[in-house]
């Protein structure tokens, strides 16, 4: 489909196909896209969704639509996305904090001439400061609609932020290695993703050992979904059969 907006990002994970789509969560990008996304899900073995907050995938508006696709195809779903509230309260305390470390940052002994251990402190903390301010959800909620166009027309550099997004995307690319190396079933795997996740998705999928930065998210990883959940259509409905 040539006029879709978001490239299309193909992988290659334990001889699996893996093809990873971007989206915009609204009700007119589905139903402008919904033959695309009827066309992918058919093509590939299993989806992977993104996790709606303060529910399943079914309960979100985009997502249960794209779920009533997979469920019609018989296909399965996985998620892998870690996102809860206990996530986002987290992330509101971290950005809280880094508005705190810039400020601290600039009131640091406040003079004409500072020496250079000072100017590597207060540098440390407007850098710190500014990765969570620039990184977490409190930040992209503000976000002005011309600003979101151009991150998602470009990417987020969150790997270079600290925030529930990189924290989400670490955990997703994770999820995916993991399913097409312990799921024998799937040879084609199709991810969906809200855009400005995908592209640095792919970004920690062709460069693992970056994930070693989920080391600083450990409070993230204490009270985020952190297991791979696994469902089936059932009947009329979705059934969880085992998390991994």
């Amino acid at each position: 489909m040539t006029d879709y907006p978001y490239p299309l990002i193909k992988e290659k994970i334990n001889d699996k196909d893996v093809c990873l789509v971007g989206v915009a969560h609204d009700y007119s990008f589905f139903k402008e896209h919904e033959s695309y996304f009827e066309d992918i899900v058919s093509k590939h073995d299993a989806i992977v969704l993104e996790q709606s907050l303060g529910g399943d995938f079914w309960d979100s508006d985009f997502f249960g639509w794209i779920g009533d696709i997979a469920h019609s195809k018989k296909k399965r779903v996985y998620q892998a996305d870690p996102m809860n509230w206990s996530i986002f309260e987290l992330d509101a305390w971290a950005w809280w904090i880094g508005i705190n470390l810039i400020f601290w940052s600039i009131a640091y002994k406040p003079r004409k001439k500072i020496s250079r251990r000072e100017f590597l402190i207060r540098s440390a903390l407007i850098g710190s400061g500014a990765s969570m301010v620039f990184g977490t959800t409190p930040m992209r909620i503000f976000t002005t609609e011309q600003n979101l166009e151009m991150v998602l027309e470009y990417g987020i550099d969150d790997f270079l932020l600290y925030g529930e997004t990189d924290y989400r995307n670490i955990k997703i690319a994770e999820g995916i290695e993991r399913i097409c190396n312990e799921v024998d079933y799937i040879k084609s795997l199709a991810t969906i993703h809200g855009a400005a996740h995908h592209k640095t998705v792919d970004f920690y999928l062709k460069n693992p050992y970056l994930r070693s930065k989920k080391l600083a998210y450990f409070p993230h990883e204490i009270v985020g979904n952190t297991k791979i959940r696994e469902y089936v259509p059932d009947g009329d409905r979705w059934t969880l059969v085992r998390s991994f």
